[in-house]
């Protein structure tokens, strides 16, 4: 594919995206969806700053090396309780 093809496509991309924005529960699950991988980004760098493993983190934050891996795939909200 060239450039000018993927120009053309994120553009369509765009477009598109803004057309769905328009929509309450489109633009609600979207900015859910993208605030759960910026908190999972978050999370793996500072992690991995500090040196820890999932498990390493896990017992610190007392839950299971599962629920670490699931938050930092950005597949689930980490709880605040």
């Amino acid at each position: 594919m060239n450039k000018k093809n993927l120009k053309k496509i994120a553009n369509s991309f765009n477009n598109d995206l803004k057309n769905d924005l328009k929509s309450k529960n489109f633009k609600k699950s979207f900015y859910g969806e993208l605030l759960k991988l910026q908190i999972a980004e978050e999370m793996v760098k500072l992690r991995k700053k500090r040196g820890l493993t999932q498990k390493d983190l896990a017992q610190k934050i007392n839950t299971t090396q599962a629920v670490v891996s699931r938050i930092e795939t950005a597949q689930v909200f980490p709880s605040t309780n």
